[in-house]
């Protein structure tokens, strides 16, 4: 997984891509053009989501999946992988990194560059309010309450009025990088700390706040979860070459690494029959871990984010590399074929 420093040069990168990645030229542009350069031929397809981030089970069982490169919300089934509808500027979502449903039914998210929250409520209105660039995981208390945690260009946690009007309040800051959290069956806040490689349990409502380390050792711990037994996990493993969910005992801080996955894991949810479902970075997919451990892809793998392409001879033809945005991939010039693929992140 990344450091705090390449997180940030690789997401202000993304912010660049999302114009980059666009088509520059117009359809009728590159039909008047074929003939001087022969046949366009598709090689390499693209990934089902465009680098898939902040991942929740939704009072419909779907999955709802944040992506700040796809600029909207996606609403997954989470069986077949279909994709049954997407949230975007139309509702005002633009970037999100995270989401958490109210009490309610409401949608809430994190615009992860402008800073922003926002909020889709029953009847369809929508509200925002800025809380400051770099604004990322959220979360909902079973009470009602809501938090967010600035992650990557900024490091605090914040309390917001559920109808985003009264100003955000200041809990506290420079914690070490609070990412992905949950409330747990104590009424805790349990959250990942990415520099510091632990998760810890966090009494929100003392003044100030009191937190307590649950476990330690993880590499670059992402969000951390509960399933429906109250067993709590996080995203990171003890091994820097692994990306993985791990099992924390919390009497005794004890790891087991349950899943592993061929690259980096952003987030991670479990549904109500503790199905484990993973959001997949670099390789722009959701999985289903199965119960032999290997991962169900409801979606086609694939680039998310291509910014450079280069080619070299091989012994036995030609390969040409793309720059992802997370990875760099090798394929056959011919017929497009994945010969290698390299984790930018991996070891760092």
């Amino acid at each position: 997984m990344f450091r705090q420093k390449d997180m940030l040069f690789v997401l202000l990168l993304a912010a660049l891509l999302l114009g980059a990645c666009q088509p520059i030229v117009r359809p009728e542009v590159m039909e008047k053009a074929a003939p001087h350069y022969g046949p366009l031929t598709v090689l390499v397809q693209g990934a089902q989501i465009r680098s898939p981030n902040g991942i929740k089970v939704g009072p419909d069982g779907n999955l709802y999946v944040a992506s700040v490169n796809e600029q909207a919300i996606l609403v997954i089934d989470p069986d077949t992988g279909q994709i049954l509808s997407r949230l975007g500027a139309e509702v005002g979502i633009d970037g999100p990194d995270d989401l958490a449903f109210g009490p309610d039914g409401s949608i809430y998210w994190t615009d992860f560059f402008k800073g922003s929250v926002g909020r889709l409520a029953p009847d369809g209105s929508t509200s925002s309010q800025m809380v400051a660039p770099g604004v990322n995981p959220i979360i909902v208390a079973p009470d009602g309450r809501l938090f967010v945690g600035l992650a990557f260009l900024g490091d605090a946690l914040y309390q917001l009025d559920p109808e985003l009007a009264a100003p955000p309040r200041l809990l506290a800051e420079g914690l070490g990088g609070l990412n992905s959290f949950q409330f747990g069956p104590d009424g805790m806040l349990y959250s990942p700390v990415m520099e510091k490689g632990q998760v810890v349990r966090i009494d929100v409502a003392t003044d100030p706040i009191q937190i307590e380390v649950v476990a330690e050792g993880l590499n670059w711990p992402l969000s951390a979860k509960f399933d429906s037994q109250g067993r709590l996990y996080a995203s990171g493993a003890p091994d820097v070459e692994t990306a993985g969910i791990t099992r924390i005992d919390m009497a005794t801080g004890e790891l087991e690494t349950v899943a592993v996955a061929p690259s980096g894991i952003d987030n991670f949810a479990f549904d109500a029959q503790d199905r484990l479902f993973l959001s997949l970075l670099a390789e722009g997919s959701v999985a289903e871990v199965m119960e032999d451990g290997a991962l169900r892809m409801l979606g086609p793998v694939g680039l998310v984010g291509p910014g450079g392409v280069a080619v070299a001879a091989r012994s036995d033809g030609e390969s040409i590399y793309v720059a992802d945005l997370w990875m760099l991939h090798e394929f056959d010039s011919t017929t497009g074929e994945l010969r290698n693929k390299y984790d930018l992140g991996r070891g760092r």
